[in-house]
């Protein structure tokens, strides 16, 4: 087998058939991507308004399921904080209070930390 090829099984991974159509890899991607976009935008915003703003809306994102504890641990924990600190001091600030709020709220919603 030469280095590159795709298993059937991991092709099957990656595919999703519909009975309706098909959904490729590129489709959940953008749903993903997007969902992940907007995730990081309501941080940043709540970011620009201090340390309460940001604690509040992480807050709001683990529980409304807006993020999860492995989402946090993954890419949109770290485009948060990527972020966060290109704003400078308030993004830092607002970063604290939003894992803060994000991280004491999850544990109170199995939802989001059993994902």
């Amino acid at each position: 087998m030469s280095v590159g090829t795709t298993l059937p099984t991991q092709a099957a991974g990656r595919l999703t058939i519909l009975p309706t159509g098909e959904t490729t890899v590129e489709e959940t991607e953008s749903a993903e991507e997007a969902n992940a976009a907007s995730v990081v935008a309501a941080a940043l915003i709540a970011m620009r308004f201090g340390y309460d703003a940001a604690f509040n809306e992480g807050v709001n994102q683990a529980s409304t399921g807006g993020l999860t504890w492995s989402e946090w641990q993954g890419a949109k924990g770290w485009r948060i904080y990527y972020a966060a600190n290109t704003i400078g001091l308030l993004g830092t600030a607002g970063y604290l209070g939003f894992r803060h709020g994000f991280t004491k709220e999850c544990w109170s919603h199995y939802s989001c930390y059993a994902h």
